[in-house]
């Protein structure tokens, strides 16, 4: 699947993480419609991390980053 970039299988309330890229919001969404249509997919959570402008000054200086 040519927009999955890494998957890992994990253990807790899902079966599977899957890491999705797309080249903008559109082909993003549409990625995560894919996704979530194939064969014995149940349930899914959707979480995206949006860089707007990593070359900022303030880029990666949230609260969270290491």
């Amino acid at each position: 699947m040519k927009f999955v970039t890494d998957a890992y299988a994990v253990y807790g309330r899902f079966d599977i993480v899957a890491f999705l890229e797309g080249r903008n919001e559109k082909e993003l969404l549409k990625s995560f419609y894919d996704a979530t249509k194939l064969e014995g997919i149940i349930s899914s959570e959707t979480l995206i991390d949006l860089v707007v402008n990593d070359e900022s000054k303030d880029y990666g200086k949230g609260y969270l980053s290491v």
